[in-house]
């Protein structure tokens, strides 16, 4: 007991007179911690004076007696040299790519997440939750800089005492305009409410409902600027709004979640209208003509507004549609739609238009299509690229750096258990065509690990893993995922988790060949030639590394590095054990500067430790 005591007074002490200022310490590079054993390891056999020039420097951020993941986020203003690192909710902040760190002093608060706006790139916004000892939330703390983190200052919300949570959106064209959309909880209800600046944070005002619909019962708000992109065609003063109404407004049938369903003449359960302001919140009106409707979803894109209804006796949906964000037009949509019951809408321009997707069902004999939305919003198209095949739901997404290429996820039922399964596909020409993922086995080396023959394209091919990234990395250098080979991928209670490896294609996404035999957590290139590699901690060698709690596990840091753009690999080990987590910090920076972020573990100390390296 005198251990534990003595050991949390020098915790308290570090604590309490830790300087300010965290320079990193340099380690010796060529020390004996390259694994020497590596299949194809470009280090191998060489000797320490031919080792890769690069050097790696060590900042302890924190110390203690305590295991701790890696929980933080590392991010940084585009064309400048400023790193903001959030952890344990303090905000570090680095003006030189990371050579010194210090403690933003203007913050005060606990900090539980950094947004860099994507607007506005000198501004960045930090926000979160108080802590007491007792771990209870009390109140939303936002701090705003406007200089790349020269200064900050607090945003004084005077918010209700019951608000606990806040999402902001910040407007494309006026830096000033803020907008809060902040959940409150008393002893029985779950409510929300909307909040405007027009002066940059430094006022804000409720945003109300019309009178003509304003209801005594207990109700929400929730708010979205018109204006969603620099590409959008919407009036930069407007936004539009959900005002939802409830008896019994609990967690469970709230603005997000729940259904709706309204009474003519009567506010009832669930009744939720759209609204809309012209003037930044000074006035609000009504949209007449879907009066008579509940809203079920809105998505505002750049080039329409889409909103989703039913009517009265739950027993019609319908699609509304405007282009000029004033009149809405109802959408005609295929016959056997007339009734559906879910809806997803995906705006990243994948197929140069709207792609919406329908359901009639949750259940058993769902019926499902893609339909299409042509550029200027007025008309819809089925699209089904499979007419062969019974397509439940798909997710593609927009190549970076090759254009005209998308990546695809499809899901295509098997019988009316609703037993699905899903494809991973690529298409060259926007949409038009899709292929499967052709992996190339040229010397037969990794055979083993397949689940079927890669020679038949058709019927064995690369599925890429939903639980990373898609791709982990693109560039002009390559393409990298993680995945495995088989013909498809069944989810539901079939579900049956495979062991993955990494893949690389050097060609757009034409061929595949593994690069790593395991999964990787991300991958980045410090310059045209070198790329480093995080391995994936979770199907490490049990043998390796024994578990500390459900979601941490120590095991080596280690990294690996490569100088001939993924040819050949060597790795190292940063450290001598580290708690891995789902959070681990890997990050490229600037002037060849790789981070990676850890929490080491020195007999019964932990430290926070961030790495960098420079090659």
């Amino acid at each position: 007991m005198l251990l534990g005591l003595f050991l949390w007074l020098c915790e308290v002490a570090l604590t309490l007179t830790k300087a300010k200022e965290f320079v990193p310490q340099p380690m010796d590079s060529n020390q004996e911690s390259f694994d020497r054993s590596l299949t194809h390891n470009v280090f191998s056999g060489k000797r320490k004076d031919e080792m890769p020039d690069f050097k790696i420097n060590k900042t302890v951020f924190w110390k203690g007696s305590q295991l701790h993941s890696w929980d933080s986020e590392l991010t940084h203003f585009q064309n400048s040299q400023t790193i903001l690192l959030l952890r344990r909710g303090k905000v570090h902040i680095s003006f030189d790519n990371g050579d010194k760190w210090s403690i933003v002093d203007e913050i005060q608060e606990h900090i539980d997440s950094i947004v860099i706006d994507k607007f506005h790139e000198e501004r960045a916004i930090a926000y979160g939750q108080p802590r007491s000892y007792k771990h209870n939330n009390d109140g939303f703390n936002m701090y705003l800089t406007e200089n790349r983190g020269q200064t900050w200052r607090k945003i004084l919300l005077n918010l209700p005492d019951d608000v606990w949570w806040c999402s902001f959106s910040t407007h494309p064209f006026e830096k000033n305009y803020l907008l809060l959309n902040c959940g409150m909880r008393n002893s029985r209800n779950f409510r929300e409410a909307a909040y405007i600046s027009r002066d940059g944070g430094r006022n804000f005002s409720t945003i109300l409902p019309p009178k003509e619909i304003l209801s005594s019962l207990e109700s929400s708000v929730y708010c979205d600027f018109a204006a969603s992109s620099k590409d959008s065609n919407f009036a930069k003063e407007s936004a539009y709004c959900i005002y939802s109404i409830a008896e019994d407004m609990t967690e469970e049938n709230s603005i997000e979640i729940g259904l709706t369903n309204m009474t003519e003449g009567n506010a009832s359960t669930d009744q939720r209208i759209l609204f809309y302001t012209a003037d930044m919140g000074r006035t609000t009106h009504a949209v007449e003509k879907l009066k008579d409707y509940s809203v079920l979803e809105m998505y505002i894109l750049p080039a329409c507004i889409l909103i989703t209804t039913e009517d009265t006796e739950r027993s019609n949906n319908e699609v509304w549609i405007s282009n000029d964000g004033g009149d809405f037009q109802k959408a005609m949509l295929p016959e056997e739609f007339d009734n559906f019951q879910f809806i997803g809408v995906t705006d990243a321009k994948v197929l140069g238009r709207t792609l919406l997707e329908l359901q009639t069902s949750l259940h058993r004999d769902t019926q499902s299509a893609l339909l299409t939305l042509d550029a200027l919003g007025a008309n819809l198209t089925s699209y089904n690229p499979f007419p062969d095949d019974a397509l439940a739901r798909a997710f593609i997404q927009n190549s970076k750096s090759h254009n005209g290429t998308l990546w695809g996820d499809f899901f295509f039922r098997l019988d009316s258990d609703n037993l699905q399964i899903s494809k991973s596909k690529v298409s060259f020409d926007q949409g038009t065509t899709w292929s499967n993922l052709r992996v190339v086995d040229r010397l037969n080396n990794y055979s083993h690990l397949f689940g079927c023959d890669v020679r038949n394209t058709d019927d064995c091919s690369l599925q890429i893993d939903s639980d990373y990234e898609i791709p982990i990395y693109e560039s002009s250098i390559g393409l990298v995922v993680t995945g495995f080979v088989g013909s498809n991928k069944t989810s539901g209670c079939f579900w049956e988790r495979r062991r993955s490896q990494t893949f690389m294609s050097k060609d757009g996404g034409v061929t595949w060949e593994v690069l790593f035999d395991f999964p990787i957590k991300s991958l980045c290139s410090s310059s045209e030639d070198v790329l480093v590699a995080l391995p994936s901690k979770e199907l490490e060698n049990e043998e390796e590394s024994y578990s500390v709690c459900s979601h941490m596990t120590i095991s080596s840091s280690e990294i690996y590095i490569s100088r001939d753009r993924g040819q050949t690999w060597g790795n190292y080990t940063l450290g001598k054990s580290g708690i891995s987590s789902p959070w681990t910090t890997t990050f490229q920076s600037s002037n060849s500067r790789v981070f990676f972020g850890v929490s080491e573990i020195d007999g019964f100390h932990a430290h926070d430790v961030l790495y960098t390296i420079d090659f």
